[in-house]
This record gives structure tokens, sequence and C-alpha cells, in this order.
């Protein structure tokens, strides 16, 4: 399973907004003057399996998290400047073009394809703006 993580931050590479891509050990809950990530950030991990056996082989279907976040430093109140509102969101700009490069990628030949089953976004009690994406993920013969 780790290569199919693997292959997943090695294909998120191509989103040239992401300065950290790695996989989700807890990063963003140590949030402080020495956060272990750089800005804007992909988190990614396997959340969970369910598997089935069949007389000769396994299969299952993973959910993949993805968790997308920015340090939130612009404003976007209705007097902020037209700048400062769009730089706001930009991290939603960052959950699309994940989405497009990563929707339908087969990071196994054997496996199926990664497909978006679900978005929230995290509420935070600090700068962070973060979204979680779960991709689901047809496996065989595992």
């Amino acid at each position: 399973m780790h290569t199919i993580i693997n292959t997943i931050q090695n294909k998120l590479a191509d989103v040239p907004a992401l300065k950290y891509i790695s996989e989700d050990w807890g990063q963003l809950n140590y949030y402080d003057k020495d956060c272990p990530v750089q800005w804007p950030c992909c988190l990614l991990d396997i959340n969970s399996g369910t598997f089935s056996e069949t007389s000769t082989t396994q299969q299952g279907t993973l959910q993949i998290a993805l968790n997308i976040a920015d340090i939130r430093l612009s404003p976007n109140s209705l007097k902020a400047s037209s700048k400062q509102k769009n730089d706001s969101w930009e991290v939603l700009q960052i959950v699309s073009d994940v989405h497009h490069l990563i929707n339908r990628f087969r990071p196994n030949q054997q496996h199926g394809r990664l497909i978006r089953t679900s978005i929230r976004k995290i509420k935070r009690q600090d700068a962070i703006k973060q979204y979680e994406v779960i991709y689901t993920l047809a496996v065989n013969n595992v």
C-alpha cells in the first residue's frame, strides 16, 4: 500500500502551487512558529479500507485522504482589495488543480482509478485554511 501513496505523492508534484507534499502524520496539528510544512501543502494517507475475499483473491476499497492547506494571510471581507480577496481563496484553486490531476488517476495498473467521494472544510482555530478531500480506490489481489 505504501507504493500507492508514493505514486500519488509523485503525481502531486505536477501541481506547481504545492510547496510541500508528504504523508500525513499530523503535521498540521503542530502549527506554531515552527510548523513542519511549507505553504501551501498537501498531506495524504490511507484513512480506511474494507476488504472481501473470493476463493482466489482479496479485493478492497481504500479511502485515501488528501489534506490540502494553506496559511491564510489575506482577508476577504467586503472592504478588502480585489487582490486580497482573490489571494484568500487560492487554496480552493489548488484543491481544483489537485482534483483535475488525480481524479481517475490509476496509481497501479492492477488496481482501479482514484474517484473523489467527498470534500469538507476543516474548521480550525488558527490561520490555516484546510480542506480534506477523500478519494476511493478499488484494489485487487492485495
